[in-house]
């Protein structure tokens, strides 16, 4: 049997160390593609939750622009209402001065001065119609009214 020579022996000692060195760089290097693939597994994880939010944020944003449309269509409604009611006001106004007016009209065709009903008046006529009503003797009658004449005749 040969030995190898003193140069071989030096080639393979190197070729071992160098297969050494590999082995090595190749062990380091499967831990860090160990640790990267790790690192891109926490990304995809990460990335698939904000997707997930963004998902569930564009259905709110959804939601919320269609309460936004359905809002404004019951604005529009009620304004349109507002101003038939308005409008129905102002016809009642105008109606309730024109019967007013023909009611002087009728007053004045037949020789009666129209007298002005005032909202306020009607419970202190009541209460002073009903003393004028309670008093029994005549004199005091005639008194009492004349007294009160304007407020009896509601002026």
């Amino acid at each position: 049997m040969e030995f190898p020579s003193t140069d071989q022996l030096n080639t393979l000692a190197e070729a071992r160390e160098a297969y050494s060195q590999l082995l090595e760089a190749h062990a380091g290097q499967a831990d860090e593609l160990d640790a990267v693939k790790g690192d891109l597994k926490a990304a995809n994880e990460m990335l698939e939750e904000a997707n997930e939010k963004i998902s569930s944020l564009a259905d709110e944003l959804n939601t919320a622009r269609e309460s936004e449309k359905q809002l404004e269509q019951d604005l529009a409604q009620t304004k349109e209402k507002r101003a038939e009611a308005d409008s129905r006001i102002q016809q009642l106004e105008t109606e309730a001065k024109s019967a007013e007016a023909k009611a002087a009209e009728i007053c004045a065709s037949v020789g009666v001065d129209p007298v002005q009903v005032t909202p306020g008046a009607d419970e202190k006529q009541a209460d002073l119609r009903a003393q004028f009503e309670a008093i029994t003797d005549p004199a005091r009658k005639t008194a009492f009214f004349r007294e009160h004449r304007d407020a009896l005749m509601g002026n």
